[in-house]
């Protein structure tokens, strides 16, 4: 059985699962299965290598905010920041990146630093769940009654309500807004509402009363899983591994073609429950994979050593390797 990455696949470590701390990390806690688990990139910077934007609409978005804020008086270079509050929604299927997506807007808009004193971030809800709505009403009244009595008025706060429920907590969240946000003596808030349940998606697509700027999460194509593995493997990748052929097999031990057409042929659908595929099934997937050939690898395999001809024996194919895993 083997146990190195760097000689089974030249690679650093498991890129969807890292099992070594990452350089940086400090709070070992924040970086626990990251196959299943958000990346926490506001409570851990170095988990941004980690982000992929071309792994669904991440990119995008990021622009889009990027562009309402600066348009806003927000901007990072030289920085400075508006006077204005905004709602914010990140909505769609479970294991979509909703929280990563709302960490990695955070992250970039505490570089917009204010004047005076520092943004403020209440994003505690993303290292839990609670499916109770009383529950989130009461802390919702929790976050409020911290702000002002601890933080001065005129402070830049965010406040990320993550895994919304039905049940009067996404009215309380707005409620909390505006009272936060009325009159001249106010603090300055910018939003992010979380959820997954799709009696929601309709207020939380800007369809309702309120005025909410909506980012709809979706399940993964093709070309996002690509670049999903393609960055992931890319952070990976140990270039003291001499390999000759490697870079003729970028994704190695996977392949462009193989992710590509399991995605186009809908044979991946049938690795999980549902027609769609989120991120998180996907990565699940892949860690599962690739750390179980790890395993069936003899200790004294050195990926170094196999010659180009007999590289796609040692490839692992997306729907084939998996099927025979949890058979």
């Amino acid at each position: 059985m083997a146990y190195d990455y760097r000689k089974a696949f030249a690679l650093k470590d498991n890129p969807f699962s890292p099992l070594q701390p990452l350089d940086g990390l400090l709070d070992v806690t924040a970086q626990n299965d990251l196959a299943n688990n958000p990346l926490l990139i506001n409570l851990e910077p170095v988990l941004e290598t980690m982000f992929s934007p071309d792994a669904g609409a991440f990119g995008t978005f990021m622009g889009n905010f990027q562009s309402f804020a600066r348009m806003k008086g927000y901007r990072e270079k030289p920085p400075g920041t508006g006077l204005s509050s905004f709602a914010f929604s990140i909505y769609g299927n479970e294991g979509t990146g909703k929280t990563s997506m709302a960490q990695y807007l955070i992250s970039w808009l505490k570089q917009c630093k204010p004047k005076t004193g520092e943004w403020h971030i209440f994003d505690e809800w993303s290292l839990e769940r609670m499916a109770d709505p009383l529950k989130q009403i009461e802390r919702i009244n929790e976050v409020q009654s911290k702000i002002e009595k601890e933080i001065s008025r005129g402070s830049y706060c965010c406040v990320v309500v993550d895994n919304l429920v039905p049940g009067g907590a996404l009215d309380r969240a707005i409620e909390m807004f505006d009272q936060l946000t009325a009159g001249r003596k106010k603090w300055i808030v910018f939003l992010f509402l979380l959820s997954n349940v799709n009696e929601l998606f309709n207020e939380l697509s800007g369809a309702g009363k309120r005025q909410i700027t909506p980012f709809r999460m979706l399940p993964l194509s093709a070309d996002w899983a690509v670049s999903f593995v393609k960055h992931r493997i890319d952070a990976f990748r140990d270039s003291d591994v001499k390999v000759p052929w490697l870079a003729k097999y970028p994704l190695f031990p996977f392949s462009e073609k193989d992710i590509s057409g399991a995605f186009a042929s809908n044979k991946v659908l049938g690795l999980v429950s549902g027609d769609s595929i989120s991120l998180k099934q996907f990565a699940v997937i892949l860690d599962r994979m690739i750390s179980s050939r790890l395993q069936t690898l003899p200790a004294d395999f050195d990926i170094s050593e196999v010659a180009e001809k007999d590289v796609k024996t040692h490839l692992l194919p997306l729907s084939r390797e998996y099927e025979r895993l949890v058979a």
